[in-house]
């Protein structure tokens, strides 16, 4: 399966590319603030129309600083940061290419394999998901990536694919209302859709999954 190889080729880049010596950037706390600020600025407030309660601010900030701090604990690597399926090039039955590289980062460990496992232009099954994941981390523990045990690395993966979703929502909707690139809202639906699957498997998350659900998801269906 190519996602394999994708998956082989990430660990050979996390391990060849030494964080300490890179001239690459920090994926710091502030980088993943800025990004997070797209969520309520253009998805929620200019996309969905939505008037955000004094309650509603104090949500989103607490669930950035959760989202933050866990992002932050994560062994850093080098990271593509846009690794997904449009970016892989088919080689042939053992190789692929690899393209966009230009936002790559030294940050969390989980965030490239989240983008491509959590696809926002394709959907896997969830165990496979889980299959391949487990597959990556054995290579990544194998490798002196990662300390600790899967549980601990699923939970690093699924909080850092919220930050990264979050931020997807506010990108499309940005590329739709000053771009004219319309074309991104037919991907907002899988993007909010694995927010809603994901956050209501943690308790530090159901005010989150509450507000996606109740009040964001009827907005969105409203305004796309």
């Amino acid at each position: 399966m190519l996602y394999r190889c994708a998956l082989n080729a990430l660990v050979s880049l996390q391990k060849n590319v030494d964080p300490r010596n890179s001239f690459l950037p920090h994926y710091t706390p502030e980088l993943l603030q800025t990004e997070l600020n797209l969520f309520p600025e253009w998805f929620l407030q200019q996309q969905c129309h939505l008037s955000l309660t004094k309650e509603h601010i104090t949500l989103i900030e607490s669930t950035n600083q959760f989202l933050i701090q866990s992002a932050c604990q994560q062994n850093q690597v080098c990271v593509h940061r846009d690794f997904h399926s449009r970016n892989l090039m088919h080689i042939d039955d053992n190789n692929l290419g690899i393209i966009d590289f230009q936002d790559a980062v030294i940050g969390p460990i989980t965030y490239d394999a989240v983008s491509l496992l959590r696809d926002c232009y394709i959907e896997w099954p969830e165990d496979k998901i889980n299959q391949l994941l487990n597959d990556y981390f054995l290579q990544c523990q194998a490798a002196g990536l990662v300390a600790g045990d899967y549980a601990s690395f699923k939970r690093d993966f699924d909080l850092m694919g919220i930050q990264r979703h979050l931020k997807v929502l506010g990108i499309f909707s940005r590329l739709n209302i000053r771009d004219g690139k319309s074309g991104y809202l037919a991907d907002i639906p899988l993007t909010l859709n694995y927010l809603l699957k994901v956050s209501q498997n943690y308790p530090e998350l159901q005010e989150l999954h509450q507000f996606l659900s109740n009040i964001v998801l009827p907005a969105s269906v409203a305004n796309l």
